[in-house]
């Protein structure tokens, strides 16, 4: 499902659309993805395009600490 509100450029609509098709007979039983937009957005459109349609999990931690808004410092634990 296409999102809306994604922040993505188009080129970046079409980066996640491309890759979604050549990605298409691959199996991926889930998606990990961060809740922010864009990367929520991309996951969805690899989703999208896989003839699994493999479920899209949102991860909490999967953010930057500055909240998508800049910075370098990254938050990944599981």
């Amino acid at each position: 499902m296409e999102c809306r509100r994604c922040p993505r450029s188009v080129a970046g609509r079409l980066q996640a659309k491309s890759l979604g098709k050549n990605w298409e007979d691959t199996r991926i039983d889930y998606l990990l993805s961060s809740p922010l937009d864009r990367a929520l957005c991309t996951a969805n459109a690899l989703s999208d395009h896989n003839k699994g349609r493999p479920e899209v999990v949102i991860h909490p931690n999967l953010v930057e600490r500055s909240g998508g808004r800049g910075g370098v410092e990254r938050k990944v634990t599981f």
